[in-house]
């Protein structure tokens, strides 16, 4: 099943299902933190046309209320720069990895 989130972006059962077990396995310790999900694509340099997305924690009380979002129950940051390279692609999963689709689906 697939879930749009208010800014466009798309997620699988499977990649929420990772976003849980990952902020199950790693919440411990991170006290006034919440995830933080990036995603970057390179534009130029020997690295031209790869991506990838992370998750790391980032500290809550520096960001806005607009850019939290709910994905599977958790409050996730979405920077301005993600949300947009994001808008109307699909966050999955295959083999442990998580992969961007492109396109409405």
């Amino acid at each position: 099943m697939l879930e749009r989130l208010r800014c466009g972006v798309i997620t699988t059962e499977a990649f929420r299902a990772h976003l849980g077990q990952w902020h199950q396995e790693t919440e411990a310790g991170h006290f006034g933190l919440i995830p933080q999900l990036d995603y970057v694509r390179f534009a130029s340099g020997a690295r031209v046309g790869q991506a990838y997305v992370s998750l790391l924690w980032q500290p809550v009380n520096q960001m806005k209320s607009h850019e939290i979002f709910e994905i599977g129950g958790i409050k996730v940051y979405l920077s301005k720069g993600t949300r947009t390279a994001l808008k109307e692609r699909c966050l999955d999963m295959k083999a442990g990895a998580i992969l961007v689709r492109g396109g409405a689906l």
